[in-house]
């Protein structure tokens, strides 16, 4: 692997990571309870979010760019070490963080995005119709909603992880 091929990845995986880490931080601590509070008009913002600004494609794809390119230079370690990279301080403490990042891309995955998105298609055909949801809607919505915010603290909690085995990993 070239030079210039391990400082792209490495920028590919800082950037994505900083951004994917950073979404999630900021969603947990100041977007959800705002979102919660605001009522009928937090669900108008995460229509917003998802169909316009598609928050739902781009997290997503930032997160498996920052996983990817973690195993891609992860694995370069341990090819280049015969396996015993691995094995080492830096290596394990690489390898939790990753381990962390891939638990946290599950829970997106399974939890955050697909629950947020059924919010949105209910919310907006309620929308649509001019009228209030039921009493079965209003228990989905609240189903959806407590998923989705699992999800986001086991994300939220994976990336602290992770960022922090990236930040000493090298040091230990």
């Amino acid at each position: 692997m070239t030079d210039a091929t391990l400082l792209a990845l490495r920028l590919v995986h800082i950037f994505a990571g900083v951004f994917w880490a950073g979404t999630v931080f900021f969603l947990i601590r100041f977007l959800s309870p705002a979102l919660d509070a605001s009522g009928p008009a937090g669900g108008r913002v995460l229509k917003q979010l998802f169909m316009k600004q598609k928050i739902g494609i781009i997290i997503p794809i930032t997160a498996i760019l920052a996983v990817l390119s973690g195993i891609w230079m992860y694995m370069r370690n341990v090819r280049g070490s015969d396996g015993a990279w691995a094995h080492s301080r830096p290596g394990m403490v690489f390898g939790v963080g990753g381990a962390a990042a891939l638990i946290a891309l599950i829970a997106g995955a399974s939890m955050i995005g697909p629950s947020l998105e059924k919010i949105v298609k209910l919310g907006d055909a309620i929308e649509r119709e001019g009228r209030a949801p039921t009493a079965d809607e209003t228990a989905t919505l609240l189903r959806l909603k407590a998923r989705a915010s699992l999800g986001t603290r086991i994300a939220a909690g994976m990336l602290a992880i992770t960022v922090a085995a990236m930040a000493i990993g090298r040091y230990v």
